[in-house]
Order: C-alpha cells, then sequence, then structure tokens
C-alpha cells in the first residue's frame, strides 16, 4: 500500500537500514554470560570465575526484538510520529496538511511524503539517534526490488534475485520452463506408505515450501494456491508433492521477474473473490481466493482452506466474500487512518451463482 500510495503522488520513498538494530536496546531484565574461551577471569577475592552482565540486548535473545520495538517506537513518538492502530509497524506524521508516512521491517526503515524537506529532516532525527546508513531512495528492501519510473508514472516491485536464487539453491536453474504453476495431479496428504519421502528428502521438501511461501506472500500472487497445496503436505509429503514442487520451480524458471506494477492514476480500491468448491481433497472443504487492487496493482491477495465445509457452492461463495470483506475492513481502516477518507467503502466482485 505504501509503495501504491508513493506511486500516486509521485513520492519519493527513501530507505535507511539501522546498524546492528538490536544493540541499540537496553535490557529489561538482568542476563549473564560467561566470556569467551581465552578471555576469562577471576574474582580477586574469592576465585571464582567471574561473569558479565548485559547492559544492552543482544542477537539470539529471545526479548531482543521487542526491546528493539520498544526502543525505536518510544523514540518515534517523541519524533511526533503517529503509530498506526491498524499496523503497528506504520507510523505517520502531519504538519501543515502534509502527510509523511514511514514503515519498519526489523531493520529496513522506508519513509515518504510530499514534502521533502518535511521528510528530509525527520530522516535526519532518526539517523542522529540511531546509527544508520541512508540507502537513498529505495532499490531493494526484503529480497523485494523496486523499479520506478517518474515519465511514464509507474512503480515496480518483484522478486527476480530471490526467484532464482531458490531455483540455483535446489538445483533447478537449468530446468525446463512450464506454463503454469500447477502441477495437474491429485496433491492429497494421504498417500501410500512407499510413495512417503525419507528423512532427507522431506527436509529438502520443506525447506523449498518455506522458499516459495516467502515469494508467494510478498510479490508472487500467481503461485498462491499451488504454494498453498504444498504447505498442507508438510507434515508427511510424498514423491507427488516433491514433483509438484519441482514443478513450480520450473514455471518460476520462465517468469522470475513477474512484478507487480502501480500506475499513477489508477488510485481506486477494487476486490475480486472466489471460491473453488469442495477442492480439498482430504476433507472437502472449498478454497478461498482473493485479490485487492490499489493504483492498478496487488496490494492483498491470497489462496486459503476455508474453515467450515460448504454444503453447496453457493455456501462456498458466501464464505469467500465473507472471508474478503473482513480483509477488506483492514484495508479501509487502515487508509482511513493514515488520511485516505475515500476509502471508507470497497466493491467487492465476485462470480455469479446459477
Amino acid at each position: 500500500m505504501l509503495f501504491a500510495i508513493a506511486c500516486e503522488h509521485g513520492w519519493e520513498v527513501y530507505q535507511l537500514d539501522v546498524v546492528a538494530a538490536f544493540l541499540n536496546a537496553y535490557t529489561d531484565r538482568d542476563v549473564y554470560v560467561r566470556p569467551a574461551p581465552g578471555d576469562e577471569e577471576r574474582d580477586p577475592t574469592t576465585g571464582e570465575m567471574m561473569v558479565y552482565k548485559l547492559e544492552k540486548s543482544l542477537y539470539g535473545l529471545s526479548q531482543s526484538p521487542s526491546l528493539w520495538n520498544d526502543a525505536i517506537n518510544d523514540r518515534l513518538i517523541i519524533f511526533g510520529w503517529q503509530r498506526a492502530h491498524s499496523d503497528p509497524c506504520v507510523y505517520i506524521f502531519v504538519r501543515r496538511d502534509e502527510l509523511t508516512i514511514l514503515a519498519i521491517y526489523v531493520d529496513d526503515i522506508l519513509i515518504t511524503g510530499g514534502n521533502k524537506e518535511i521528510v528530509s529532516s525527520k530522516k535526519k532525527e532518526l539517523m542522529d539517534s540511531f546509527e544508520m546508513t541512508d540507502m537513498g531512495e529505495v532499490k531493494r528492501v526484503i529480497g523485494i526490488a523496486v523499479q520506478r519510473d517518474y515519465e511514464l508514472g509507474t512503480l515496480a516491485i518483484s522478486q527476480g534475485p530471490y526467484a532464482r536464487d531458490i531455483q540455483q539453491r535446489y538445483g533447478m536453474e537449468q530446468a525446463n520452463p512450464v506454463s503454469t504453476p500447477g502441477y495437474g495431479a491429485e496433491l492429497s496428504t494421504e498417500q501410500p506408505q512407499d510413495q512417503l519421502l525419507g528423512p532427507e528428502d522431506k527436509q529438502r521438501f520443506q525447506a523449498i515450501t518455506g522458499s516459495l511461501l516467502y515469494l508467494a506472500q510478498c510479490t508472487r500472487y500467481d503461485p498462491s494456491y499451488a504454494v498453498h497445496q504444498l504447505k498442507r503436505a508438510c507434515a508427511n509429503p510424498a514423491q507427488v508433492h516433491m514433483a509438484a514442487a519441482k514443478h513450480l520451480l520450473r514455471y518460476l524458471r520462465g517468469t522470475p521477474d513477474l512484478p507487480i506494477v502501480y500506475k499513477k492514476g489508477q488510485f481506486r480500491l477494487s476486490c475480486f473473490t472466489d471460491s473453488s468448491f469442495g477442492a480439498n481433497p482430504d476433507n472437502g472443504r472449498s478454497i478461498t481466493g482473493y485479490l485487492f487492487f490499489l493504483g492498478g496493482g496487488l496490494i492483498s491477495y491470497g489462496a486459503k482452506a476455508q474453515t467450515l465445509a460448504a454444503q453447496n457452492t453457493l455456501e462456498a461463495e458466501l464464505q469467500a466474500l465473507s472471508f474478503s470483506a473482513r480483509e477488506a475492513v483492514y484495508i479501509s481502516n487502515f487508509m482511513t487512518e493514515i488520511g485516505f477518507k475515500t476509502f471508507r467503502s470497497v466493491s467487492i466482485n465476485t462470480a455469479p451463482e446459477h
């Protein structure tokens, strides 16, 4: 949504990278560590081996992410930012009716707004408070490549380098590409015992599925259902599931750079939803598919199993509409909260029932 907003208004999106983010937060409890071998010290009085007491959080501590989140949040609040209730990783700053938006993902910060002077001053405040690297206008963040064309008024996001890395990691970089992500065979989780994968292949299948899941969650909407099928089989995968995973890698071989493109002048929110009646071969439940567009590009999408078994196609469609309506409420609330009041209503399009 941040990219769609920036594209529509012609705002530049800047990136800051926090250096050793977790080390900026102080510990909230007493934590002691043993010194590294060779650096041991003994108490001169008792002769007992001494330990170190941590003053700041450290990578590897379970509470370190939360402590860093509290530290950066406290500083942003001091600087006048307002935290969004609908998304705690997004902050807004308004001065003289000029909107500035900031988004945080662990140690990556994106900031954009209509007034360059305000954006620059807010960046400086953060860089004076924490050690950060100014990456300039964003080109790549959390594995997502960002391409901007100001003349055409477009902003494209894709994961080409990540998709190629997956293929290389699992030895599929020279595989013949296929034209569709779906394997086509029945992918039930109930498979004959002699078809189940061994421990090594099972771990490999789970690793492939995890890599594909991140791809599908960020920018690749097209293999969402195929990844959903693989995910269901992770506990007990068989040879057919491994074949389906390799088929999906072959599909990515032919479409590594497929982008989501946002276009200026198309700042409308629309939703399309559908269901596949009884598509789950294990329990007969239906699958919900949904797409939300803003600025001509996708901002939310997915393929999810329905929680209740529908008795007919109408019930399946109603469950899909219900799920999409909940997502629409979230998006509408978020857009309204950050200052875009025109998104209080959302049109949801679905297939007609005959």
